[in-house]
């Protein structure tokens, strides 16, 4: 009884969430990844970073508020990525989970270590990546054998 109470009232939450802020555009509801805290070894530990087997991510924020869009309605923002153990290069992909859309594209700057070649150690890597909608995304990095996936809302400021 308790389980089925709390689920709605949470139901009842997000639906009162969505219609009390007119000024965003908002997707389904989104099961947004909450970040659990695990980083790679020697970084300091954050309540935005998550990780598992190797591959690490900051984690702003599971519901991303557009602070600017694209002429094309696109959205862009960073996302640092770390790994820990061999690596390679990070690949980046992802889709929209709640209605079709076009796949995200993701721009990966090389961090440390500049060379490419897999290699031991603790790697660093910036990113960027282009939401072409809003809506519910899910996200993964890969890196040599270690990948990572987190889902994320991406909404927009209505105009």
């Amino acid at each position: 009884m308790r389980v089925l109470l709390a689920s709605l009232l949470g139901a009842l939450v997000l639906v009162g969430h969505t219609s009390a802020r007119p000024d965003l555009e908002a997707s389904a509801v989104c099961q947004a990844t909450a970040p659990n805290g695990r980083t790679p070894p020697g970084e300091r530990p954050g309540a935005t970073r998550h990780g598992s087997r190797g591959l690490f991510v900051a984690l702003y924020y599971p519901r991303l508020v557009a602070r600017r869009v694209e002429p094309d309605g696109s959205v862009w923002e960073k996302f640092p990525w770390w790994a820990d153990g061999p690596t390679a290069l990070l690949e980046i992909s992802g889709r929209r989970l709640d209605r079709a859309a076009p796949p995200l594209q993701a721009r990966v700057q090389p961090g440390w270590p500049a060379n490419p070649q897999p290699f031991r150690g603790t790697a660093f890597w910036s990113s960027a990546i282009r939401f072409p909608t809003a809506g519910c995304w899910s996200v993964t990095g890969r890196s040599g054998r270690a990948s990572l996936t987190f889902v994320v809302q991406v909404v927009k400021r209505a105009k």
